[in-house]
């Protein structure tokens, strides 16, 4: 995928989020923002993207939870 290709589902998933309701595709969608800037340096393999998406994303839910159970709890 090219790099505008992952600007454009980042941008649907952020989207996608106002109408959804939830917190968790806004992390999706940050992701494939962060996937697709790194793509622009680095000509990755569609399967180099999808790993690196998946931990992105993995990585970004975790932390947004974490804060979002900080900020519960504060």
């Amino acid at each position: 995928m090219s790099y505008m290709e992952w600007f454009s589902l980042g941008l649907l998933l952020v989207l996608l989020e106002l109408f959804v309701p939830g917190v968790y595709l806004v992390w999706f969608g940050l992701s494939a923002f962060v996937t697709g800037a790194l793509t622009i340096y680095h000509d990755f393999t569609v399967i180099e993207q999808s790993l690196v998406f998946g931990l992105i994303s993995v990585v970004f839910a975790l932390t947004g939870c974490n804060v979002f159970i900080l900020l519960l709890a504060g």
